[in-house]
């Protein structure tokens, strides 16, 4: 695992701490619940996937799924 890929990790885990500590501070089920929970969702998704989300995301929006796939692959290759 890269630097950069730890990074985006911890920032995960952060993200997704925030959002359960806020959750538990937030008692009055105010419309602030569910930004918090979409935050603590959102880490737990950048934790376990880290910087490959974005990559993969980016992707998707260009039009080309498996690109993402294929590189990894060729890269792998090449070792």
């Amino acid at each position: 695992m890269t630097r950069r890929d730890r990074r985006w990790r911890m920032t995960g885990l952060a993200l997704a701490l925030t959002g359960c500590i806020g959750r538990l501070f937030d008692h009055d089920g105010s419309s602030l619940t569910a930004l918090w929970m979409a935050a603590a969702v959102a880490g737990i998704i950048l934790a376990l996937s880290g910087n490959r989300l974005f990559i993969l995301m980016r992707a998707e929006r260009n039009g080309h799924p498996a690109m993402a796939a294929a590189i990894h692959q060729r890269r792998r290759r090449r070792r």
